[in-house]
């Protein structure tokens, strides 16, 4: 083989493909090589070993092909079994090279990175990997020595399983690709006595050695200490295999002058290496750095900003927020029955940019108030990193399950950004925006009885990813269930507290490191119990409106009952009335309780019993609706969760609809009572109050309006 230019030997394999398939229009993408070499030989055969590792190393450097060796430890033997005992057992084994030839075969395929695959080989024991890569689809050729292949690959009937084309002879080629005189190495090697001549290079000394290992550390530090842009050009090539000048910079989503200096340098350090044209690889000392850093953090993806650059995004970002009016939180709940006084209170939480806390009974619309909020917040983009880096460790930010991507917003910002003609120069390269950074709508974080206090740290499972609360910043968190965590959910409330206050949240790495991190994001949290039971006075100061969604009453429960039937395709008003006297009729002689969800789910349990071509106008009968009247999943009286400031509640009703209609003053107030001292009520009923010397009504007595 030292007289074969490997070079040539692609140009030599396209020529006979096209003896056989001709027009076939293919070239040369990637050449693997794997094998092994011997170590811990007899003193006699050392010569012989080196020139076989020789020949990988010229493999490599001389001719660019991907080289991956194995050492086969020979146990201080020969390396020729002609040259051992007879009576000698041992056997050299060594499958390594085999398996990583199959295994990179298969990735490549599976990444498409081939069409055509020509195997060097002679054993049968490479028919399954070969046949699975032609499931994925990709032709495959053999290519091998006459003497030294099984007959499987030579037979026409047995070769089809496994080959697309005839099998190729290395014997027909060599005339094409051996090296002339001139190239061969100044080398001669004597077959009969296995030893070089006096013309090869003597071994580095001690010093030498050493000197190389220190310099080969050095290149690793360095490697580990370089930025984010270098790693990630560095583990995105060893991930996706060869790869295009544009692709890497299309991957890491960074400028192409930027990515040109990377892999420049990259290349004059050895790290990389071009295989032809604007093609990359790593070189060996590129896999042995790259597996250094991926021990540290294995991300693979666009490039990160830096962390000041997030942070300063996400502050000015905070300071875009913009009031609303009535009007608009009745738009962004358009569809929906809402009382007044609600309307008002979403509007003053949400101007107050303070967070708000939902309770009341099961069913009456929690989770839509809190999604209709969302909506408010999302009339401007968000932009925000796919990455941050922290410290030398790259933090993953975007996360498909919070973020959705604004496209819209996307195309406008490249159609503004790229210039109508390219100058020569290709100046429009710098003017692109950073693809670095997403615009998306307002992040909606969304956590309820899974959440641990655990969940609040940055995990790491090879890669650092953001905890829920810092993917939450300039959008919504909301904290549903509270109260029904498997954990303690005070230790979970505890880790808001100093957030809330100082409007940053300290965030710990696995490790036990941590970072400050913003916390520019409205907290919605939301339970169905009473809220005095699950939260202490130190966290309920803190949310300055808690906001009770109580059960509709009859007239709100009516229009809700119409907006659902619409929803259906009910047309017929008077049939909507009739249904709806109906059921009212029965909740009452029930002692059933109204809740705001009961309508939809009635008439989704009405859809249901139609067929294609009915309709809910004309096709349900009286006798129908009773009997999803008693399947129907109702909430009863007895049931009912009893909760501590209802009794307020009909008088912020009342106040709030003079409020509409423009009253000035309450007109039920008195000289008394509004000069009367009375506190505010303290959540025990008016009846029970035991201080009577206090203002607070005696037992018996009637209870006035009392403050809110």
């Amino acid at each position: 083989f030292y007289q074969v230019d490997f070079t040539r030997l692609p140009e030599a394999i396209l020529e006979d493909l096209n003896e056989q398939s001709p027009g076939l229009q293919a070239e040369f993408v990637r050449g693997y090589m794997f094998g092994a070499y011997p170590v811990k030989v007899d003193p006699l055969d050392e010569a012989l070993s080196q020139r076989q590792k020789d020949f990988y190393t010229r493999m490599r450097e001389d001719f660019f092909y991907h080289v991956e060796t194995y050492p086969v430890n020979f146990k201080g033997r020969r390396i020729r079994r002609s040259d051992r005992d007879a009576t000698d057992p041992f056997h050299p084994r060594e499958g390594q090279a085999a398996i990583s030839l199959a295994t990179t075969a298969l990735q490549c395929a599976f990444n498409h990175a081939f069409d055509i695959g020509v195997f060097l080989i002679g054993d049968r024991d490479y028919k399954p990997a070969i046949r699975a890569v032609r499931r994925f689809g990709k032709r495959t050729v053999i290519l091998s020595i006459r003497n030294c292949c099984t007959p499987e690959f030579s037979a026409v009937q047995e070769r089809a399983m496994v080959a697309d084309f005839d099998t190729l002879w290395m014997d027909d080629m060599v005339p094409r690709i051996q090296l002339t005189r001139e190239l061969r190495r100044h080398e001669e090697y004597d077959g009969e006595t296995a030893a070089y001549s006096e013309s090869r290079p003597p071994a580095p000394s001690y010093t030498q050695r050493q000197r190389q290992f220190e310099e080969i550390e050095q290149e690793r530090q360095r490697a580990l200490e370089e930025g984010a842009e270098v790693h990630g050009a560095i583990k995105t090539i060893k991930q996706k295999g060869t790869m295009t000048f544009q692709q890497i910079a299309d991957f890491l989503q960074i400028n192409l002058g930027v990515i040109d200096d990377i892999l420049r340098e990259l290349r004059d350090r050895k790290m990389v290496a071009d295989l032809k044209p604007l093609h990359y690889d790593l070189t060996d000392e590129g896999r042995r750095i790259c597996y250094e850093m991926e021990k540290e953090d294995a991300y693979v993806g666009p490039a990160p900003v830096s962390y000041k650059d997030y942070c300063e995004m996400v502050l000015k970002q905070s300071k875009r927020a913009h009031r609303v009016s009535e009007e608009e939180v009745i738009e962004a709940f358009a569809g929906y029955a809402l009382r007044p006084e609600l309307v008002k209170t979403l509007k003053e939480g949400y101007n107050s940019q303070k967070s708000l806390f939902f309770y009341g009974p099961a069913g009456n619309g929690k989770t839509l108030v809190t999604g209709g909020l969302h909506r408010l917040m999302d009339r401007e983009p968000t932009v925000l990193p796919y990455a941050f880096e922290f410290n030398g460790r790259v933090v993953r930010y975007y996360d498909p399950a919070y973020h959705t991507v604004w496209q819209e917003q996307m195309d406008k910002e490249m159609d503004e950004a790229t210039p109508k003609q390219l100058d020569p120069y290709k100046r429009e390269v710098y003017l692109q925006p950073d693809h670095r950074w997403l615009i998306c709508h307002a992040p909606l974080v969304v956590v309820g009885t899974e959440f641990r206090v655990e969940h609040f740290e940055i995990a790491f499972d090879g890669v650092y990813d953001a905890p829920p609360q810092v993917k939450a910043n300039n959008g919504v968190f909301i904290f549903d269930d509270l109260g029904r965590q498997a954990q303690d959910h005070n230790l979970i409330l505890n880790q808001f507290i100093y957030p809330l206050e100082s409007q940053e949240s300290i965030v710990k790495f696995g490790g036990g490191s941590s970072m400050r991190a913003p916390y520019k994001q409205r907290l919605f949290l939301s339970t169905n119990l009473n809220k005095d039971d699950i939260i202490d006075d130190a966290f309920k100061r803190r949310l300055l409106y808690q906001v009770l969604v109580d059960r509709p009453t009859i007239p709100l429960w009516r229009k809700i009952f119409h907006l659902e039937a619409k929803k259906v395709g009910c047309q017929d008003t008077d049939r909507i009335d009739h249904f709806l006297d109906l059921v009212l009729q029965w909740w009452e002689r029930d002692r059933r309780v109204l809740r705001a969800c009961d309508p939809r789910n009635i008439f989704v349990m009405l859809d249901a019993t139609l067929m294609p071509g009915e309709t809910i106008d004309g096709d349900v009968s009286d006798t129908t609706f009773e009997r999803i009247y008693w399947q129907f999943p109702a909430g009863f009286q007895r049931d009912a969760v009893a909760y501590t400031d209802e009794a307020n509640q009909e008088r912020i009703r009342k106040l709030a609809q003079w409020e509409v209609d423009g009253v000035g003053a309450p007109p039920d107030w008195d000289e008394i009572f509004h000069k009367d001292p009375a506190p505010a009520w303290d959540g025990n009923p008016p009846e029970t109050a035991p201080r009577a010397d206090l203002g607070v009504a005696k037992p018996g007595a009637k209870a006035k309006p009392g403050g809110h």
